[in-house]
């Protein structure tokens, strides 16, 4: 499917994934400004007698219009086109550009209470707009929540799963006839593994990656009670447990959907309660927790004991004293920001990701955090989320010279040489002297079949750097090929 263009308008540069029911794929919009990208799902039938495709053109046409009906929510993604090619179906959606809620919970790696608090009241005015629409979701999961790059508030997607409840007379909120039991397992309470999921089902998931992120555990490895079926999660807690949101939490997980909460209004009313309480207390609306003097010193010579270490490049010892500092002060942007260089120094890039993430949640405005976020989201890849991360880096630092380079280098990647060729431009004024810089312009530049500019940008980089071999040698096949007349296109 790469390459190919649906509909001769999007065209799949990437495979993102599978699931039962078909793949999803990273497509380019060809039609509009700056081709934005968008994601494809294909549906396959698993047959192609004539039962089984009506069945799956049904189902395509179910969801597509619960999505075009869903997509006006802004945390939400917008049906852009429903296709229908050689039996295949697919679904063209919005693409929200972040990452998923899974890479913020990492395993044994609790979060505060402040966390959670937000995340609930960042998810369930999603939820409420669903639940209005009388269509149950019933795969919340981490996996299907993403961080949006571009205000870090969360979107839910993946709508593969969802419900719709039909109005029947004498029914009752949340009823619905027996359907297949779809959801993932941890996440999906009791009444949906047997096929009769409510709108508390969504809540009871919501309020299980809210215990993840309190305990670090995912929910499997949460015990329950052997008579009442009830979890056991609350000493699991290393942090100081705020007691109102652990009720909270614990009416949204009851194992019978009729304790739980029944709507996702009466948890945000819950949740407001909670806020306005401690806003009397202290100006937040989040948990706070009180350090002590003696554990503050803990913390910060644990933070020393960890740069020392750092710059001895013995990272395990310095992942060990981050973690330990990040015991006695959870909720300080700067430890989850250094145990991200030490997992950075390891080459755990997707665990140094998740540092620098949770440190740009407590402090949103720190330029070398999202740096090296940068960094570690294009050491595996993810260049879309690199450049975001650099752009957000030379926003916030516009002298930064390594940033706009960096920046440069990801959308070099992506292949929008002209945009990495106005950020290496930037790196070089503020810069003149790094050849580095000058290489990567010729590369853009030869790209471009700007072959004059990019022979002049690796002189540049010569004469900076005389043994400097990546410009020598892509000088030397520039002017090969110029004096042969023929450009079968640059190869690093």
């Amino acid at each position: 499917m790469i390459g190919v263009t649906l509909g001769k308008r999007y065209r799949i540069i990437k495979h993102l994934g599978a699931g039962g029911f078909g793949q999803t794929y990273l497509a380019e919009d060809q039609y509009l400004p700056g081709k934005p990208l968008c994601v494809v799902k294909q549906f396959q039938p698993q047959s192609d007698d004539p039962e089984t495709l009506q069945t799956a053109r049904r189902l395509f046409d179910q969801e597509a219009q619960i999505l075009y009906k869903l997509g006006k929510h802004p945390r939400i993604p917008k049906l852009l086109a429903h296709l229908e090619d050689d039996e295949d179906f697919y679904l063209v959606l919005e693409f929200m550009e972040g990452y998923p809620l899974s890479q913020e919970l990492s395993p044994e790696r609790p979060l505060g209470a402040a966390y959670v608090i937000n995340y609930l009241k960042q998810v369930l005015p999603v939820i409420e707009f669903i639940h209005q629409h009388n269509i149950i979701h019933r795969d919340i999961k981490p996996s299907n929540l993403i961080r949006c790059n571009k205000d870090s508030e969360i979107a839910v997607i993946d709508f593969g799963a969802v419900k719709q409840i039909q109005t029947q007379t004498g029914s009752f909120p949340g009823h619905s006839s027996l359907t297949i039991a779809i959801g993932s397992q941890g996440y999906m309470p009791n009444e949906q593994l047997a096929g009769q999921p409510r709108f508390s089902s969504d809540l009871y998931s919501v309020g299980m990656i809210g215990i993840q992120a309190l305990t670090g555990l995912p929910p499997k490895r949460l015990p329950k009670d052997p008579t009442t079926s009830e979890l056991l999660w609350r000493d699991l807690v290393s942090n100081a447990l705020h007691p109102e949101l652990a009720e909270i939490l614990d009416k949204m997980t009851r194992y019978h959907f009729r304790d739980r909460y029944q709507s996702a209004t009466e948890v945000l009313n819950a949740l407001n309660c909670l806020t306005d309480q401690e806003a009397g207390a202290a100006d937040s609306n989040a948990c706070t927790t009180v350090i002590s003097q003696e554990t503050l010193d803990e913390y910060q010579d644990l933070l020393q004991k960890g740069e020392a270490y750092l710059n001895q490049q013995q990272f395990e010892a310095a992942i060990a004293c981050y973690e330990q500092a990040s015991q006695r002060n959870p909720d300080a942007a700067e430890v989850w920001y250094w145990k991200g260089r030490a997992l950075y120094g390891q080459q755990h890039y997707e665990e140094a990701i998740g540092a620098y993430t949770r440190a740009l949640q407590l402090n949103p405005s720190d330029a070398e955090t999202w740096h090296w976020r940068g960094g570690a989201l294009a050491r595996v890849g993810r260049f879309t989320e690199a450049e975001f991360s650099f752009d957000r880096a030379t926003q916030l630092n516009p002298d930064s010279s390594d940033s706009w380079y960096w920046r440069g280098r990801s959308l070099h990647q992506l292949k929008h040489y002209g945009e990495a060729i106005t950020a290496y431009d930037r790196a070089i004024r503020l810069h003149t002297n790094i050849p580095d810089y000058w290489y990567w312009r010729g590369l853009a530049l030869a790209e471009l079949k700007r072959f004059p500019d990019a022979l002049a940008a690796y002189e540049r980089a010569i004469a900076i750097a005389p043994t400097f071999q990546p410009a020598l040698s892509e000088r030397q096949r520039l002017q090969t090929k110029l004096k042969s007349r023929k450009w079968f296109g640059h190869h690093s």
